[in-house]
């Protein structure tokens, strides 16, 4: 046991050396401005897709993003007023426009993750802008379809339970429990991101393996630290907002924004600690 907390300590202890070194904290505001960026794309995206199904409702959708995203008010007012300009233009055309627009602004996300890990696990950059912005749109096609499938897996969930409800209503109770287990799709969904980008880059390759106890620390962080903002927002935060007003929402966000994009990379740091990339 106390071998076992000294390796921990060490892990933690190296994570923090290997991590000021390589200055990740400047990569992380990096990808911070890119989700600032990309948030009202993908939004409308999803909203726009959210409003063509109609066992799917906004306020369902909500309780998922605030597991990811701080429960403030100035937030879910923006939230409820891009999904209301989505509903109104749930047209194919708008659609497939919002698709594209999404796909262009957040490929910059991947694409600054990306430059960051490189920098990370000491690989020279030997592929062109071209190529890296090509594979970072690639990335979040497949992040997008990821969404979609979720969503259509959240549906399933209601169709199931809706049938269960009508023909096994004593199964009813365990079902809702197993169904609504706190933020399952969300916290899937963004485990599953932060493993496929610390895994396949445009100039790197990692074991799946090596990657998965960083993106496990670095989900629980992300949920965690979303959980103690908006902890702090709706309880601790009435002295301030005599200072701030309104704009007091927008600076919680940006700090939260810098320390998710910070907790990406401490993920992929501890996995580089543990499995360098030169053994790899």
């Amino acid at each position: 046991m106390k071998n076992q907390l000294m390796n921990i300590l060490n892990i933690v202890i190296l994570t923090i050396k290997k991590y000021w070194e390589k200055r990740m904290f400047v990569y992380a505001s990096n990808v911070a401005y890119f989700l600032i960026l990309s948030c009202v794309p993908l939004l409308l995206l999803l909203f726009s897709l959210i409003s063509i199904i109609p066992q799917v409702t906004i306020d369902q959708f909500t309780t998922e993003l605030n597991s990811l995203v701080p429960n403030i008010p100035q937030i879910n007012h923006s939230i409820n007023i891009i999904y209301n300009i989505a509903k109104s233009f749930s047209t194919s055309n708008i659609l497939s426009i919002n698709i594209i627009s999404a796909i262009i602004t957040t490929s910059g996300v991947i694409f600054a993750i990306s430059i960051g890990l490189t920098n990370l696990h000491d690989i020279n950059i030997s592929n062109s802008f071209i190529k890296a912005k090509l594979f970072s749109i690639l990335n979040m096609i497949l992040f997008i379809a990821l969404m979609i499938f979720a969503i259509i897996i959240f549906l399933l969930g209601n169709i199931l339970s809706t049938y269960i409800q009508k023909y096994f209503p004593h199964l009813l109770y365990i079902i809702n429990n197993i169904l609504g287990f706190k933020y399952p799709i969300a916290f899937t969904i963004l485990f599953l991101f932060l493993l496929s980008s610390y895994t396949v880059s445009i100039n790197f390759k990692r074991k799946i393996k090596t990657n998965i106890i960083g993106a496990l620390i670095s989900t629980i962080l992300w949920v965690l630290s979303t959980n103690i903002f908006s902890l702090y927002f709706n309880n601790f935060s009435n002295s301030k907002n005599n200072i701030y007003g309104s704009l007091y929402g927008l600076v919680i966000i940006m700090i939260w924004l810098f320390v998710t994009t910070n907790i990406i990379f401490i993920g992929a740091t501890i996995n580089e600690v543990i499995y360098p990339q030169k053994n790899q």
